[in-house]
């Protein structure tokens, strides 16, 4: 049936999932996982609490949605890269990863953290992220690392991604780094390790 002339069409399933998904990853972003709650996100959504539920279920899944949402290098910073020599390459990829981090502060706290205290479905995220982002940097990386096997290039990556969540976890959570800090090691460790891959390669 069609809509009444003057009155804005109902806002579809997955529009409105989206809508609440934003919402919910702002209050994230802003403020402490545990200072979060469904009534705020619903709040915020314009939405009753019930309806947060019916696409959700709860806050943790609520939270795990967002975690999606922010630990993907996306393509556009994988775009940049494209015509950088992989020096600048490295310390593209790094300070990216460093500045969503500082941008999204309140978020990758509590990620890291609950990776430490039995966040098994976060690390599983974060996993995943790991195996996206390797495949999108192989494409442009691949020219210095034509030739090495695939297992090798997604084992290496995925260490990388979980020492890379460490040193940010010293940084944001313990506070015994400071961002120049984790800079400094990662660009060095993630040259090293495409320099190890190279070698394996050739």
């Amino acid at each position: 049936m069609a809509g009444v002339p003057g009155q804005p069409r109902r806002m579809v399933a997955l529009d409105r999932r989206e809508q609440i998904l934003s919402c919910a990853t702002r209050l994230f972003e802003s403020k402490p996982y545990d200072e979060v709650s469904m009534t705020d996100i619903a709040a915020a959504a314009g939405v009753a609490r019930p309806l947060v539920h019916h696409y959700f279920g709860t806050k943790r899944e609520v939270f795990l949605a967002a975690v999606h949402r922010v630990a993907d290098l996306p393509p556009l910073a994988l775009a940049e890269l494209s015509a950088s020599t992989l020096s600048e390459s490295v310390e593209t990829i790094v300070d990216h990863f460093l500045t969503a981090i500082s941008r999204h502060q309140p978020l990758w706290t509590a990620m890291l953290t609950m990776t430490t205290s039995g966040g098994d479905d976060v690390r599983a995220i974060l996993r995943q992220s790991d195996e996206t982002t390797a495949d999108a940097l192989a494409q442009l990386l691949g020219f210095q690392l034509e030739g090495a096997p695939l297992a090798t290039y997604h084992g290496a990556s995925a260490a990388f991604g979980s020492f890379a969540r460490e040193v940010a976890r010293e940084w944001v959570v313990e506070g015994r780094l400071q961002r120049e800090d984790c800079y400094r090691l990662l660009v060095a460790t993630l040259s090293a390790a495409i320099d190890q891959l190279a070698t394996t390669a050739s």
